[in-house]
């Protein structure tokens, strides 16, 4: 009997044990997701911002300038906290001096739309872990337990594409190939080379997200991304001389070199300052976000 009776233990242990170990595991099965993204971007450098002083980073954030974004991203959950998301983002940033009341950015008057393709790679870490659920999230349901909000953090690397353009004479105008602060030309003696139009960016952010079933989620994200560049709106150093840039470039640079509202007071005069090179451009992302989970694929049994 008492044989019996531990033969019994040991295989209720057994298959406990046996379960345990499958739902452990079970993050396994769902490792592949897609996610789709639709939102909102915002840009943070020498054009537009608050109404007072320039400062850096989200304190110059100017809400009239957002702009909509949207993209998609491939993600693999790793290990059980731990994802990699490959990704795609594309949007449109812009920046206004004429909607900030800082008299020096007033007056400067320029102004820049730049669209941006944004191609790169994070990962992502799960603060809080992820609940098994049922299929249909109901409450109470015996067995189950509810799904909940996961909340994330995340880092990595990305690189975007670029093209400012200034409106002027009722038009967009390119503005990488008007030299406008005489990079790439004879007065260019610290780069000798125009700025280039693809640059390096450090994403990160945070993000939550909430399990509508076991297959799809919905979220909401919020990005930054430190950039390597000062040109996303086409202004980092000091007014360029006009007569050069009419003569060596165009009739049209010398102009959209210099928009500004009172040319009198000097402050727009050759070598006079134009943006801060001590800061480079940042912009944003605030993204709701649609994840499926790709189901794995089963093979037939084969008879």
């Amino acid at each position: 009997m008492i044989f019996k009776n531990t033969k019994i233990n040991l295989t209720l242990l057994f298959v406990l044990v046996l379960l345990s170990t499958s739902y452990g595991q079970s993050w396994k099965r769902y490792r592949k997701e897609h996610i789709y993204m639709l939102g909102a971007t915002n840009f943070l450098g020498d054009l537009g911002g608050d109404n007072r002083e320039g400062r850096h980073l989200a304190q110059d954030l100017d809400f009239i300038s957002t702009r909509a974004a949207l993209g998609f991203g491939y993600r693999y959950r790793w290990q059980k906290q731990i994802y990699l998301r490959g990704f795609i983002q594309a949007g449109i940033l812009k920046g206004s001096d004429k909607f900030t009341k800082d008299p020096y950015r007033s007056n400067r008057n320029l102004n820049f739309r730049s669209s941006i393709v944004e191609l790169g790679g994070v990962v992502e870490y799960m603060i809080s872990k992820e609940k098994a659920g049922h299929r249909y999230n109901i409450k109470k349901a015996k067995g189950f337990k509810a799904m909940s909000l996961q909340n994330y953090v995340f880092a990595g690397v990305s690189g975007f594409f670029f093209n400012p353009q200034g409106f002027y004479d009722n038009k967009w105008n390119n503005l990488h190939e008007l030299h406008t602060e005489g990079r790439g030309t004879a007065l260019d003696t610290l780069y000798n080379k125009n700025y280039s139009r693809l640059a390096i960016a450090i994403p990160f952010g945070i993000g939550t997200k909430y399990s509508i079933n076991r297959y799809y989620q919905i979220g909401l994200e919020a990005g930054f991304r430190k950039v390597f560049t000062d040109y996303i709106d086409d202004v980092s150093g000091n007014y360029a001389d006009k007569n050069f840039l009419t003569q060596n470039v165009s009739a049209l640079s010398a102009e959209m070199s210099d928009l500004s509202n009172n040319k009198a007071n000097n402050w727009t005069a050759a070598g006079q300052q134009r943006g801060n090179p001590k800061y480079k451009d940042n912009y944003m992302f605030l993204m709701v976000t649609l994840t499926r989970k790709i189901m794995p694929h089963r093979t037939k049994a084969k008879f």
